[in-house]
């Protein structure tokens, strides 16, 4: 009956992932790739970010929207995400650049992600952690395995227990 509970409460939650993931699609400022590269979590918070950026794009409702305050980059800063600056710098129309693109909309990509937000990391960020020995084979059912000899060289040699017992 555990078991059965588990797996629904697995199959539940994987549910849930998929439709999120899927209400994250097609929006034309976070991309095709990053709903799908990065976490949740990231993406939650970039939509906040990108709700701020929304007040200060101009609109037919709103042709004059203030002007944009400083920004003091906190979401790039402490989670490595884009703030609503670099957000807002995306989404406004532009009237530079090619003939193709003037107007369009730029989308976040997955490196504008920190990268402990990506889904599927290369080994070579993990650094330091990788090297992991392989574990200690055993022999025997009982007691701890055996990695070989051991040896007593931390010990003392029995002339230096004497040096030290008389120099008290």
């Amino acid at each position: 009956m555990v078991n059965n509970m588990e797996t629904m409460n697995i199959q539940e939650i994987a549910r849930n992932n998929f439709k999120q993931r899927n209400d994250w699609l097609g929006r034309k400022w976070l991309g095709e790739r990053v709903p799908v590269t990065c976490f949740l979590t990231a993406i939650k918070k970039a939509s906040e970010a990108h709700r701020i950026a929304l007040q200060y794009v101009p609109t037919k409702a709103h042709p004059f929207p203030p002007r944009p305050g400083r920004c003091a980059h906190r979401l790039r800063i402490q989670f490595g995400i884009p703030c609503w600056c670099e957000i807002l710098k995306n989404i406004l129309p532009t009237d530079e650049g090619e003939e193709d693109n003037k107007g369009e909309i730029k989308p976040l990509t997955k490196l504008d992600f920190h990268p402990k937000w990506h889904l599927e990391r290369s080994l070579v960020m993990d650094g330091p952690d990788l090297p992991i020995e392989a574990p200690a084979i055993v022999d025997t059912q009982r007691g701890r395995p055996k990695n070989g000899p051991v040896t007593h060289s931390h010990l003392p040699r029995p002339w230096m227990t004497d040096d030290v017992a008389h120099s008290h």
